[in-house]
């Protein structure tokens, strides 16, 4: 009987111990070190991760491939970050800009020019991020419904609301 108690005790062991190595080694330490691991592991190529926008224990992480760019939603577990959704993001041209804009996940984004000053969704702002080496910029709101999308308003370098 203390020999079979002995290998339950082991075998639990040993299986816990693999959990939490498992837990360790698909987590990182840092939001968007997850991005980076998870996204080449998907064969997604990153140019760069641009801004980490944090929500409790959720962070949403803007990053720009060679031609679009998008969100990676990570949640913050017992063994560090992992990512858990990629939000596609809009080709990054100038056709798209100033009026075209997206919803996914409770995420609302869109892209703008140097033209526009900002972009408001009811009586909150968004943030806006430059396109490196683009007179391109990534605006977004996080936590937002499509309700809010009726309330969607461009505001342009000399105040006016288009």
């Amino acid at each position: 009987m203390k020999k079979v108690k002995q290998t339950i005790i082991t075998t639990l062991t040993i299986l816990l111990s693999a959990w939490i190595l498992y837990g360790q080694l698909n987590a990182s330490s840092q939001p968007h070190e997850a991005v980076e691991k998870a996204a080449k592991k998907e064969g997604i190529h990153l140019n760069e991760t641009a801004i980490t926008h944090l929500e409790d224990n959720h962070a949403y992480t803007l990053y720009y491939t060679d031609d679009s760019y998008g969100f990676a939603l990570t949640e913050k577990n017992m063994f560090g970050w992992k990512v858990v959704n990629f939000i596609e993001g809009l080709p990054l041209t100038e056709a798209l800009a100033n009026y075209g804009y997206s919803f996914s996940n409770g995420v609302m984004h869109g892209i703008v020019t140097s033209f526009v000053s900002g972009v408001q969704i009811g009586e909150q702002g968004s943030n806006i991020q430059n396109v490196p080496g683009q007179n391109l910029r990534v605006w977004y709101n996080v936590n937002v419904t499509p309700e809010d999308a009726k309330s969607i308003k461009f505001i342009s370098k000399n105040g006016l609301e288009f």
